[in-house]
C-alpha cells in the first residue's frame, strides 16, 4: 500500500474531524422513537489544510495524489500517520475534496490546499 508522502504537512488550525451515523432512529406514532445500530465502524472524515514548503514539495505531491501507484486521484486508500493519535491509518481523499492551491509567498513557493480524508475507525 502506497503511504503519504513525507513532505505533506497538515495544517491542524481550523482542522475538524466529522465521525459518519451508524445508528438509525426511526419516530413512532406513539412513545420513544425507535433505534438501532446500522454500521461496525464509524467513517471518520478529517477535514484540513495541506501545507507545502516548497514548489518542489507541491508538484511532487500533485504526480503521488494523480498517480495509480500513489493517492489513485482519491480512490486509493494509503498508509497515513492520524496526526491526533499519532497512530497509522488506511485512509483515502474524499473524492473532489481538493480545494484551490493557494500560495502564500511568492510563485507558490509556500502554499496550501484544504481537502478532506477519511478513514475507518476500527473499534
Amino acid at each position: 500500500m502506497a503511504a503519504l508522502p513525507s513532505y505533506v504537512r497538515f495544517k491542524l488550525a481550523g482542522a475538524s474531524e466529522q465521525p459518519s451515523p451508524i445508528v438509525a432512529r426511526s419516530e413512532m406514532e406513539r412513545g420513544v422513537p425507535r433505534t438501532r445500530r446500522t454500521a461496525t465502524d464509524p467513517l471518520i472524515t478529517l477535514s484540513a489544510t495541506l501545507m507545502f514548503r516548497t514548489a518542489a514539495d507541491e508538484a511532487g505531491f500533485r504526480a503521488w495524489y494523480y498517480s495509480p501507484a500513489g493517492g489513485g486521484a482519491g480512490a486509493a486508500w494509503f498508509d497515513w500517520t492520524d496526526p491526533r493519535t499519532n497512530t497509522v491509518r488506511s485512509a483515502r481523499f474524499v473524492a473532489s475534496s481538493m480545494g484551490a492551491l493557494v500560495p502564500l509567498k511568492g510563485r507558490y513557493e509556500i502554499c496550501e490546499q484544504a481537502c478532506a480524508i477519511e478513514y475507518v475507525l476500527r473499534t
